[in-house]
């Protein structure tokens, strides 16, 4: 691929991928608001009414089983509110997961 300069779009999980054939000079593009080195795009900037967010959240936390509808209401409800909170106080993407930890931490 890289001698035809062939373009790919990549899933990488555990970032082995990325720590091996990552180049930022040839161009390539890392699309994760938990990595320093992303493109310019911000979650938040996608999502910006709370719509939005809730259909993330819907998007995000399947239906399932019927008998488990509370919790997945409750995850729904979490994600949401927590973006919510995070997108107001302007904090970057990452702002969501450091404010769920703070929050189970006070648990």
């Amino acid at each position: 691929m890289q001698e035809r300069r062939d373009r790919a779009i990549i899933v990488d999980t555990v970032g082995t991928y990325v720590n091996r054939y990552y180049n930022k000079e040839r161009g390539d593009i890392i699309l994760n608001p938990l990595d320093l080195r992303p493109a310019s795009w911000s979650f938040f900037e996608e999502c910006k009414d709370n719509e939005i967010l809730r259909n993330v959240a819907s998007c995000l936390i399947e239906t399932g089983d019927t008998n488990e509808q509370f919790w997945e209401n409750a995850g729904k409800i979490v994600f949401t509110e927590t973006a919510i909170k995070a997108r107001n106080e302007n904090k970057p993407d990452f702002g969501i997961f450091e404010i769920q930890v703070k929050t189970y931490n006070r648990i």
